[in-house]
């Protein structure tokens, strides 16, 4: 097994992890997106208001 650490052109880390069975792993960090849906309102069907 074999693993390279170093970070790609816009300076983010990232780990390349190798097995002799020609597995490959390429790890890296990724931003969260952001996104813009309206939230729902979780409840009951029908419910009563006292």
């Amino acid at each position: 097994m074999v693993c390279f650490h170093g970070k790609d052109t816009s300076g983010k880390p990232l780990e390349l992890i190798q097995h002799v069975q020609q597995l490959n792993f390429l790890l890296m960090v990724v931003s969260k997106p952001e996104i813009e849906a309206t939230k729902r309102q979780i409840g009951f069907v029908g419910q009563v208001e006292e």
